[in-house]
C-alpha cells in the first residue's frame, strides 16, 4: 500500500484550511451552521478530486476544480443515510437475528464504500458508483489489495478516533488540532483509495489516462531536449562552436532528424540573443521541408527568417525552387526577394 499520498503537501494544506473553517463554523453557533454545511460539502467534493488525482499518479489539487458536485452530494447523502440507518435503527426487533443482519449489512455497506467512491471519483457518475456489479468488479480486480486498503482504512480510523477522544475534550489549540487530524484523516481515506487504483491502473480504464501519460512523456522529452540544448549553449558561449553544434546535431539525430525536432530547435534557438544559430538551422530546415514536399511550410519559414534578419541566406538551388513556388502561389514580392538571394549566393560561390 502506497502511503505517500498521505503526506502530500497539497493534501496537508487543504486539511489545515478545511479544518480551520470547520472549527470556526463549530464555534460560531447558529450562524456557523450554514458555513459548516458549505464547508462540509466542499470538503467532500475536494476529497473525490484527491482520489482522482491519486488514481492518475498526480499530486492532490490545490483548489476545487470543475468536478461535478451533484453526484458527490448524492453519494454523500446515500452512504451517510445508509450508515446512520443501519447503525442506529434496530430493525424487526421481534426477529432474533434482526440485529445481526443489520450489523452485517452495515459492514457490507462500509466495505463497499471504497470501491463505490473509486467509481465515482473516476467516472463522476452516481449510476456507476451504486451499481453492485461495477462495485464488485473493482473489488475483485484489486483482490488482496482491497483487503489491505480496508485494513489500512480501519487502522487510520482507530488512530483518528483515539486522537479525537484525547483532544476532543479540550479547547482552543487542542480542539483545533483534533479537527485538523480528523479532516486530514478524511482526505487520507480518499487518497488511499486512489492510490490503490493507481497500483492496478493497467486493469482500469481511467478516463484521460492516455492523455495524461502522453503529456507526462512530452514533458520528460522536453526536459531532456532542454538539458542537451543548454549544454550546447554553454559550449557556444565559451567559444567552443564545434562542440556546441555537435551537441545540437546529436540531439536531432536521437530523434531521427524529424521535422518536429527541427521545429523545436528552431523555436528555442530564436530565443537566444544571437539569432545567427537559429538562422543557420532555419536554412537547413527550409531545405528539409522542401525535400519532404512541404512547400508551403518551407515558404513560411523562409519568410519568417528573412524578417528576423536581412542577412538570412539559402542555398542557391533551394532559394530558386522556393522562389518558383512563391511565384506560383501569387507571392510575387517574396519570390523576387528569394531570387535576389539566390543570385547573391550564386555570385558568392
Amino acid at each position: 500500500m502506497n502511503l505517500k499520498p498521505l503526506v502530500d503537501p497539497s493534501l496537508l494544506a487543504a486539511a489545515v484550511a478545511y479544518g480551520v473553517l470547520l472549527r470556526i463554523a463549530g464555534a460560531a453557533g447558529l450562524l456557523g451552521v450554514m458555513l459548516g454545511i458549505i464547508v462540509t460539502f466542499a470538503l467532500w467534493r475536494y476529497a473525490y478530486q484527491v482520489l482522482r488525482a491519486a488514481a492518475h499518479g498526480r499530486a492532490a489539487p490545490e483548489t476545487v476544480s470543475d468536478f461535478n458536485g451533484v453526484p458527490v452530494v448524492l453519494h454523500f447523502v446515500l452512504f451517510s443515510l445508509l450508515a446512520i440507518l443501519l447503525g442506529t435503527t434496530p430493525l424487526l426487533r421481534a426477529w432474533p437475528a434482526a440485529d445481526a443482519a443489520r450489523w452485517l449489512a452495515l459492514v457490507a455497506v462500509l466495505a463497499a464504500f471504497p470501491a463505490s467512491a473509486a467509481l465515482l471519483g473516476i467516472t463522476n457518475s452516481i449510476a456507476a458508483a451504486v451499481n453492485p456489479a461495477r462495485i464488485w468488479a473493482v473489488i475483485s480486480t484489486l483482490g488482496s489489495r482491497y483487503l489491505t486498503l480496508l485494513g489500512t482504512w480501519v487502522a487510520l480510523a482507530i488512530v483518528i478516533g483515539a486522537t479525537e477522544a484525547l483532544l476532543g475534550r479540550g479547547s482552543g489549540v487542542l480542539a483545533l488540532l483534533g479537527v485538523l487530524v480528523s479532516t486530514w484523516g478524511f482526505l487520507a481515506v480518499f487518497a488511499l483509495i486512489g492510490g490503490a487504483i493507481r497500483e492496478r491502473a493497467a486493469d482500469f480504464d481511467l478516463p484521460g489516462e492516455p492523455e495524461i501519460k502522453a503529456e507526462r512523456q512530452a514533458a520528460d522529452r522536453d526536459r531532456e531536449r532542454q538539458k542537451a540544448l543548454d549544454r550546447a549553449y554553454a559550449s557556444i558561449r565559451s567559444g567552443l562552436l564545434a562542440e556546441g553544434y555537435a551537441t545540437i546535431k546529436t540531439l536531432a539525430a536521437t530523434e531521427h532528424d524529424s521535422l518536429e525536432i527541427y521545429q523545436w530547435l528552431f523555436n528555442q534557438l530564436l530565443t537566444w540573443e544571437d539569432h545567427t544559430h537559429a538562422l543557420a538551422l532555419g536554412s537547413r530546415f527550409v531545405a528539409r521541408l522542401l525535400a519532404d514536399g512541404h512547400e508551403h511550410n518551407a515558404l513560411e519559414l523562409a519568410d519568417q527568417c528573412r524578417r528576423v534578419s536581412t542577412e538570412f541566406a539559402l542555398p542557391t538551388e533551394t532559394a530558386r525552387e522556393l522562389a518558383a513556388y512563391a511565384r506560383g502561389v501569387g507571392r510575387q514580392r517574396l519570390a523576387a526577394d528569394l531570387e535576389s538571394r539566390a543570385d547573391s549566393a550564386s555570385r558568392r560561390s
